[in-house]
């Protein structure tokens, strides 16, 4: 596998979209194969300039939108964290109790079908953040997340029954997604048994 040269300097964000159909196909073609090459070798192993040669196109093609392969797959991760966010939202609408227990059951559970349903999305959700720009998309998905149990009928009975402070609801959320990842890294999968253990674990965490 190429690799690429690590450094210490600050590196330029990933530009926006491409605007050209030409240009959009590529970079289509390059999201997929980074994908393929996630799952096949892993994160650590995929570098641009394989990607670059297994799609057919310069290696300055992809710089030119991912300066590293880490903005690269924040800018997947991004993709992925929006996914879910539709996911989840179809999931809670479905929720007619006001028990936030509730309200965290179906959110773990709509999560781990999501992930064990598309493994790139799960290597990247689970095994990162990838750098400081997927950290940045990881934050951003744990407060979309904190968001959907805000604005939920059910999480704002949880929020009117105590008195709570404002980070209690996102320590929550890490202390669950700890427990998928650790069941996703010993297994390949989030099990229902590990599913059920994360529900537990956030549940008992915001009933203190």
């Amino acid at each position: 596998m190429a690799s690429e040269q690590d450094t210490t300097r600050a590196k330029p964000r990933a530009r926006s979209a491409p605007v050209q159909a030409r240009s959009r196909e590529r970079i289509e073609a390059v999201l997929a194969k980074t994908e393929e090459l996630i799952v096949k070798v892993g994160p650590e192993a995929t570098s641009i300039p394989d990607i670059a040669a297994a799609v057919g196109v310069p290696r300055a093609t992809i710089y030119q939108y991912f300066p590293d392969k880490y903005q690269l797959f924040a800018h997947l991760a991004g993709l992925y964290f929006g996914r879910l966010a539709l996911h989840l939202t179809v999931a809670v609408e479905q929720i007619s109790s006001n028990a936030w227990q509730e309200l965290v059951r179906v959110l773990m559970e709509a999560t781990a079908d999501y992930l064990n349903a598309d493994r790139a999305a799960a290597i990247l959700t689970l095994n990162g953040p990838f750098g400081d720009a997927d950290r940045i998309a990881h934050e951003a998905k744990d407060q979309a997340l904190q968001g959907l149990v805000q604005a939920h009928p059910a999480g704002q009975a949880y929020l009117a029954s105590r008195p709570v402070k404002p980070e209690r609801v996102a320590l929550a959320i890490k202390i669950s997604f700890a427990c998928l990842r650790y069941g996703y890294q010993k297994e390949g999968l989030i099990s229902p048994a590990i599913r059920d253990e994360a529900v537990l674990a956030a549940i008992a965490y915001l009933e203190k």
